[in-house]
């Protein structure tokens, strides 16, 4: 699965994705952070979840270097895909996190779907939230 997270700085990328893996992980006292600087880390327990910050990324050249996408079984959290240029995967969930107009306390989410899997993934779950 892959996920891409767009956003300001700010608007919650990083909190979206520890909830995401402390919940998927049922670990509430995991500690989750931002690989910003080593812009990978790897969460290994049932499931492998690749949680990568692309922030710092200079070229879209080092995306091969990095090791995204080459695990098939693996979740992929990715911030600041906008980094990822011609490597953007075919398929792929895409949230854009931002600023409540009414509160910047609070935030706003779209959840964009690409590619049939995602479509299809993404359709099940609004009739489960019905």
């Amino acid at each position: 699965m892959k996920i891409l997270l767009y956003g300001d700085l700010g608007t919650g990328k990083t909190t979206f994705t520890k909830g995401f893996i402390k919940n998927l992980l049922k670990d509430e006292n995991l500690t989750v952070t931002s690989p910003t600087f080593a812009l990978v880390r790897v969460y290994d327990n049932s499931v492998r979840i690749y949680h990568a910050d692309l922030y710092r990324l200079s070229d879209p050249e080092e995306i091969p270097y990095v090791g995204l996408f080459e695990d098939n079984d693996g979740i992929y959290l990715i911030e600041w895909p906008e980094r990822l240029e011609y490597y953007l995967p075919e398929e792929y969930l895409e949230i854009h996190l931002f600023y409540n107009s009414d509160n910047m306390e609070y935030r706003d989410i779209d959840i964009i779907p690409v590619g049939e899997r995602y479509i299809d993934i993404f359709e099940k779950l609004k009739e489960e939230l019905g």
